[in-house]
């Protein structure tokens, strides 16, 4: 009896190693299925668009462009699956991106404030500076 393991602690302990396998299989899949059909069409494309074809007929250039173009939106949106499943699955890495944000918000409001500060600072002196040149002007315009 000693010698068992209670079923929710050996959970408790596999419980972010399974959380960690599933992001891993499908930041994987995610990669293969958007990702793999850019490779293989490039690495083939001399194959289905030989290069006098391809020069010669602007149909089939309009269609090899498209294509390309369709199959290099599909590797983008990978990066952008990526960034989210991290978010999703990884709590140290929202934790650092929280913290990363709130800094350059902090570093942003901060030099707003500066901003309007110095903004505040040039009226007083602009209007300083035209009470001044009013007065000076009235006393010279007396004498």
């Amino acid at each position: 009896m000693r010698f068992q393991r209670s079923s929710s602690a050996s959970t408790r302990r596999n419980g972010p190693k399974t959380r960690l396998n599933v992001m891993i299989l499908v930041l994987s899949l995610a990669f293969f299925i958007l990702v793999a059909p850019q490779n293989t069409f490039t690495s083939i494309r001399v194959y289905i668009y030989p290069p006098e074809l391809y020069y010669s007929d602007l149909k089939i250039k309009a269609e090899h462009d498209m294509v390309l173009a369709i199959l290099n939106l599909l590797s983008y949106a990978n990066n952008a699956i990526n960034f989210l499943l991290y978010v999703l699955w990884g709590d140290k890495f929202r934790q650092q991106t929280k913290q990363i944000l709130c800094c350059c918000c902090i570093y942003v409001r901060r030099r707003q404030m500066l901003g309007q500060m110095n903004r505040n600072r040039a009226e007083i002196w602009t209007i300083s500076h035209a009470t001044d040149t009013a007065a000076h002007a009235s006393e010279e315009s007396g004498n």
